[in-house]
């Protein structure tokens, strides 16, 4: 396909600035722009998951090999080596929401099992992050404040809760190739994103310090109840405590941390 020739400029078309390069030293933007292609197009989505500098997939093999740096890096102002932890946070969660549903579809089709209690309790995570996500980022400033900001602790929770549903996205394959084990790889994941949540914590925020590696395991499960007591809520309303499920705070609590 033939491309048209980029546009000769003397003012950046993104800011207006007079141009006196390759690029615009306001903004950064190409000196020279043509009209949007699906060529571009795609390879801006490509560009954002492997660019070397700041590309998703950079960011995932970082936190896999040394989070510390991620988390500091960020911190001390590498904005730009890094992908957004807001996308990260956003992309990873919407193609988890995605993918997993199709995982009951699966599980119905091969063992009949209908669990429509399950798909229910699945899509309510959505709305429990968006709860639950302030809330646990406050908690935990409210205990590392002398360390760091509001900011910087939301911004471990986003990088943190965005790692997890990378590993389960990675993980997904596996629950079609042994449907019939999902509860068996769903308590997996689960006790991974609990070791994942307090690793971090305590590499990043406790700075490997016994009082606040302490406090970071009693935060982080005051948050895992705090995300079972909400489930049970969206479920159940004002019963939550006296439904055939659960019965009473106690049997809660003991149902919360029972693995099958």
């Amino acid at each position: 396909m033939h491309h048209k020739a980029p546009e000769i400029r003397t003012h950046c078309a993104n800011c207006g600035s007079m141009l006196a390069g390759k690029h615009c030293h306001e903004c950064g933007q190409k000196a020279g722009v043509h009209r949007l292609t699906l060529h571009e197009l795609s390879h801006e989505v490509w560009h954002v998951f492997t660019h070397t500098d700041k590309g998703i997939l950079r960011l995932i093999k970082d936190l896999f090999t040394h989070p510390v740096s991620v988390y500091e890096g960020y911190f001390g102002g590498q904005r730009k080596r890094y992908f957004s932890p807001v996308l990260f946070f956003l992309v990873t969660a919407g193609i988890l929401a995605y993918l997993y549903p199709h995982v009951f579809d699966y599980e119905d089709e091969v063992t009949n099992r209908h669990n429509e209690f399950g798909r229910e309790m699945y899509h309510l995570v959505k709305y429990r992050a968006l709860i639950l996500l302030p809330i646990e980022a406050l908690l935990l400033w409210l205990v590392f404040h002398k360390r760091f900001n509001l900011a910087e602790v939301m911004v471990f929770m986003l990088f943190c809760l965005g790692f997890t549903y990378t590993i389960r996205i990675i993980v997904m394959p596996f629950y079609f190739l042994f449907i019939s084990n999902k509860t068996l790889i769903d308590n997996i994941l689960l006790i991974v994103t609990y070791l994942i949540i307090l690793l971090h914590g305590s590499l990043v925020l406790a700075r490997k310090q016994p009082a606040y590696i302490l406090a970071v395991l009693i935060l982080v499960n005051v948050f895992y109840m705090m995300d079972g007591f909400l489930q049970l809520y969206l479920l159940f309303g004002d019963k939550m405590l006296d439904n055939q499920n659960v019965h009473g705070l106690g049997n809660a609590i003991k149902v919360m941390y029972t693995f099958y």
